[in-house]
């Protein structure tokens, strides 16, 4: 068993690797301790993400990965609890909430919010709201990050099933998991347009994952690529998401400059005019039904407070940002040599 200890959008579902800096052990009880080991220690520690993967539904309801942490180290290294891991659903209005699976990761809805696709163990699953009738759609490679077509009829995903040693692609099945075809070469993180008709995603200009990177767009009709915001060789994007109406998109943007950390930001569908959103730390946006607020991940692997590492809505027209999820309470083991945050 593992962990990732640096961002997502560095991580497993990073454009270029998979950076792992951890391994993990299992304790007695329910407990799973987290050890740093192998290669070179960060300069700093890097603090987990406590929740994360937000999914808004077109009913109002929030899907999400908690990772069930329930103990941090000065080290960074930390203790999760197996009962509380898993895919969850909230209701932002009444913060009611329920665990739906043990695991999972990168919900995505259906649009009639009554089943949801996710990614375990490097497959695509989609499951009832329920938590009934799981279902695994794919067979071979390593897939993530689904994302569902407006109609309900296809669901869009990353995979090197063509070639695991090129880079990931844009992956399309039907929603029942038939007739699987590679769709963009070099592309990840893809989001479908309202009108079923494009594809959003981060991607290289050419299939050779060299040159150009940046926003994307994918015309389905025309297999027409358009270059909407382009990046510097060491800069991360992620995560770009159509509004509701598809006139803006919101995505996650890290600089390469020393201390920085990932920022929501928003542009029009054409890519003019884009701005930051968040006032600090924020990844991986989800747009409420409406779009007028969106749910976020606050991402500062530099930080352990109790605001960090957790879900925030921020409403768009006042900028005013609230957490929407909280961290368990501590419960650490005592282990020789250890010190917890305070």
């Amino acid at each position: 068993m593992w962990f990732i200890a640096v961002s997502r959008t560095l991580g497993r579902v990073g454009m270029v690797a998979t950076l792992v800096i951890g391994g993990c052990s299992s304790s007695p009880g329910r407990i799973t301790r987290c050890e740093p080991g192998g290669g070179v220690a960060p300069p700093r520690p890097a603090y987990p993400m406590h929740q994360e993967d937000p999914a808004w539904s077109r009913q109002g309801l929030i899907a999400f990965r908690d990772n069930g942490v329930v103990c941090v180290w000065s080290s960074g290294s930390y203790h999760t609890d197996s009962a509380l891991s898993g895919l969850w659903i909230l209701d932002p209005e009444t913060l009611e909430k329920r665990r739906l699976l043990p695991d999972g990761y990168s919900p995505a809805w259906a649009p009639d919010g009554q089943q949801l696709a996710f990614e375990a163990d490097k497959q695509i699953y989609t499951v009832s709201r329920d938590g009934t009738a799981l279902r695994r759609l794919t067979e071979s490679g390593e897939n993530f990050l689904p994302a569902w077509s407006p109609d309900g009829d296809s669901i869009a995903y990353d995979s090197d099933a063509a070639d695991p040693t090129r880079p990931y692609a844009i992956w399309v099945m039907a929603a029942d998991g038939s007739g699987r075809r590679l769709l963009i070469p070099t592309a990840r993180m893809a989001d479908w347009h309202p009108d079923g008709q494009r594809l959003v995603c981060v991607g290289y200009w050419d299939s050779a994952g060299t040159g150009l990177r940046g926003i994307l767009t994918f015309d389905l009709r025309t297999a027409v690529k358009t270059m909407l915001w382009r990046t510097g060789p060491s800069d991360l994007l992620g995560f770009p998401r159509y509004s509701p109406d598809g006139r803006r998109i919101a995505f996650n943007y890290q600089s390469s400059s020393p201390g920085a950390v990932p920022q929501v930001w928003v542009m029009n569908a054409d890519g003019t005019s884009p701005r930051p959103l968040t006032p600090s730390a924020g990844s991986q946006p989800s747009w409420s039904p409406t779009g007028d607020a969106i749910a976020f991940t606050k991402e500062d692997w530099m930080r352990n407070d109790p605001t960090n590492g957790v879900l925030w809505i921020l409403e768009l027209a006042s900028g005013r940002a609230s957490q929407l999820t909280q961290k368990w309470a501590e419960r650490c083991p005592r282990l020789p040599g250890r010190r917890r945050l305070r």
